[in-house]
């Protein structure tokens, strides 16, 4: 690697500007299902993808995800997801993370709504 060059992103899925999936959480008497539903091929980036989506529906909060990596010693290191949750801000980190991440901005937004706290433009 040539001093003062970044090198190149390792190949990856760095766009947090992409078209979601078309995702919908379908109600019933019993409950609710998402379609399409999760599947075990789907990699683990579109299964975000997909929540993501459902979260946004529910809340209204915008959430992108893609590949995350670090920079670290001139080297990029591609591993885990970053995201972005509406314009405030992101986290970066392993699958369980941000899964974990945007079911809670979905329990948290839910509640806030619920005690009157969050509505359209807030």
């Amino acid at each position: 690697m040539m001093s003062g060059f970044l090198e190149p992103l390792p190949e990856g899925d760095w766009d947090l500007d992409y078209e979601p999936p078309v995702v919908r959480r379908v109600e019933h008497e019993g409950g609710s299902h998402v379609e399409p539903p999760f599947t075990e091929d789907m990699s683990d980036l579109e299964k975000l993808r997909h929540l993501a989506v459902l979260v946004e529906s529910s809340t209204g909060i915008r959430i992108r995800v893609c590949d995350g990596a670090s920079w670290t010693g001139g080297r990029f290191n591609r591993g885990g997801f970053a995201w972005q949750i509406g314009r405030t801000g992101g986290g970066d980190g392993s699958f369980h993370l941000a899964w974990t991440t945007l079911h809670g901005v979905e329990l948290g937004a839910t509640e806030l709504k619920r005690i009157g706290r969050l509505g359209p433009g807030d």
